[in-house]
């Protein structure tokens, strides 16, 4: 099976300044956890370090990358991770907005001898690369040109005992020679949701206090129904569903539902 990285959350903070996640991969168990740590798969004591991409559903292409100590990662408290270590998911958020996010886990281990491609190529050269690349590793880093970029392999090109392709280019800069690392893949779906929760919270707190009539109630009990509907389709999986629900939910916030009374103000 070959190693299975898990990335599991741990919590979001109440005003969604920071996510901390921690690997949830476990040792390795021939019948229970085949892909875990250890035994026939790469342990997690050579594992040199963590890269996490990660992407809002409002844009999946935009992803953004940074390398993290393993340290942190392989405890129970986990690796807080901040929005500005993430740029392009919503770019010029200062908080991670309400969004589902799509954060992809890339162990990293140092590779086997060196690799060597043409600048602007997709194709490199790698002694052995069929056996040291094969399945379950998605792909290289060459930290001496960026430490957490990703080069996925292609395997609609043939990998062989000589080499093969990714699936974009590398820098337009010759490298001959370099160290290189590979890198496994696990896959977290997370969702924020905590401004539209907030905003619900503190207009049912109103709603309460000044007795609102049944009409101004209506959209707060309305947004409440989108809470739920929100949760269940998560944890379904209609994960673009759970992404728009938890949008509209966040634009409530600031405006003032019917009657002024029963509305973030």
């Amino acid at each position: 099976m070959g190693l299975t990285p898990v990335l599991k959350l741990v919590s979001i903070a109440q005003d969604a300044s920071s996510i901390t996640v921690a690997d949830g991969t476990g040792a390795y168990h021939a019948t229970t956890n085949p892909g875990g740590f250890g035994g026939p798969n790469p342990t997690s004591v050579d594992m040199v370090a963590a890269v996490i991409r990660m992407a809002s559903y409002s844009s999946l292409n935009a992803y953004s990358s940074k390398r993290f100590a393993k340290t942190n990662l392989l405890t129970e408290a986990g690796q807080v991770l901040q929005k500005g270590d993430f740029p392009a998911a919503n770019p010029g958020a200062t908080l991670f907005p309400d969004s589902v996010y799509n954060a992809k886990y890339h162990p990293v281990y140092a590779g086997t001898g060196t690799i060597s491609y043409t600048a602007g190529s997709k194709e490199f050269t790698l002694t052995n690369a069929s056996t040291i690349l094969a399945f379950p590793v998605v792909g290289i880093i060459i930290p001496s040109v960026d430490n957490s970029r990703v080069y996925f392999i292609d395997r609609t090109k043939t990998l062989n005992g000589s080499g093969g392709s990714v699936t974009e280019a590398f820098p337009n800069t010759a490298g001959n020679a370099l160290a290189y690392e590979i890198v496994y893949e696990g896959d977290l779906k997370i969702l924020v949701s905590k401004a539209g929760d907030n905003c619900l919270t503190e207009d049912l707190g109103i709603w309460a206090e000044n007795d609102c009539q049944d009409d101004e109630f209506r959209d707060v009990w309305r947004r409440y129904r989108m809470k739920i509907a929100m949760s269940n389709k998560f944890t379904k999986g209609y994960l673009f569903d759970a992404h728009n629900l938890a949008v509209k939910l966040a634009s409530y916030c600031g405006q003032t539902i019917i009657g002024g009374d029963c509305g973030c103000n």
